[in-house]
């Protein structure tokens, strides 16, 4: 078994940087592998453009959020109430928005590298002593359903960065929950052609491009096309892709697209016609609780794509 993941753009809908590693695998040693890849790239290309990281609830700890702050990387982060002491006290708290102080102690200190998953956070251990303490923003977020969700942050700012900022911020995370969805139902990454390690990272590797590069293509085609085609006139509904029939389009027409003496500009509108011709209405005030249900690995209602 393995275990994947990406360090996902969620205002471009590209996958910055993949992993795919042995199961027992770290999320949070993957996570210093993602931002030492996007630091590299950044350098690269000169990019001097400030990063947030948003991170699951899988991820807060002492040697992590040590390093994002040694590496001047902010970060905002959905965290347990019992994962540190602090928090669970601020939970019960009135507050809502405040600045906590979490101390280093030996524990915390020892969780950082009690196992072999956490070699790239070793080093940062030497720079922290015991009693020491990190400063971080805590704030409380009320869900629809009225349960009460508690971020983290580096974003000290209350002017900048207000308090009503952050729920709808932290909900922009839900755009990497989409590509994992699509990555596993539409383009079958857990299907692989080979058995051997090479072969399962080709496949790996060559999906996340691919998924860019149809990612790409249907921005493209949503910021232009589909956005003329919502002002033209008065529709009850304004409309979207239809995320899988348009990646289908595609499957026939990449490799074409990427050829020495193809008419990629021919094949381009080809494509854009029959996504325009499939669009989805979109229907506002929309949400479905979340069933948890054991289906069969590939359901009929999740027919490839590609």
């Amino acid at each position: 078994m393995s275990k994947a993941s990406t360090l996902y753009d969620l205002e471009n809908n590209i996958v910055i940087d993949g992993i795919l590693n042995s199961y027992a695998s770290s999320e949070r040693a993957m996570a210093v592998k993602h931002i030492r890849q996007l630091k590299k790239y950044k350098k690269a290309h000169k990019k001097k453009y400030k990063d947030l990281i948003i991170l699951d609830r899988g991820y807060p700890s002492i040697g992590l959020i040590s390093y994002m702050m040694q590496e001047n990387i902010d970060y905002l982060m959905r965290i347990q109430s019992n994962t540190f002491g602090e928090i669970e006290a601020f939970k019960k708290s009135e507050l809502d928005d405040t600045t906590l102080e979490l101390e280093i102690t030996k524990d915390r200190l020892y969780q950082i590298t009690r196992r072999e998953q956490y070699p790239l956070l070793r080093q940062f251990r030497e720079k922290l002593n015991v009693g020491e303490t990190i400063k971080v923003r805590v704030i409380k977020v009320v869900l629809d359903t009225g349960e009460i969700e508690v971020l983290i942050t580096s974003l000290f700012d209350v002017e900048t960065y207000p308090h009503s900022l952050f729920k709808e911020l932290y909900f922009k995370r839900w755009g990497i929950e989409l590509e994992y969805n699509i990555l596993k139902n539409i383009f079958k990454v857990e299907n692989f052609t080979g058995v051997t390690q090479i072969a399962i990272n080709q496949d790996f590797f060559a999906t996340l491009f691919t998924s860019n590069i149809c990612s790409l293509i249907m921005d493209v085609i949503m910021e232009d096309e589909v956005t003329l085609y919502n002002q033209t006139k008065e529709r009850k509904y304004l409309y979207q892709l239809n995320q899988s029939f348009s990646i289908g389009c595609m499957k026939n027409n990449l490799v074409s697209m990427l050829l020495k003496h193809s008419r990629v500009e021919k094949i381009y509108e080809m494509i854009q016609d029959e996504i325009m011709d499939n669009l989805l209405p979109i229907k506002p005030n929309r949400s479905f609780s979340r069933k948890k249900k054991f289906t069969s690995k590939f359901p009929v209602s999740k027919k490839a794509s590609l």
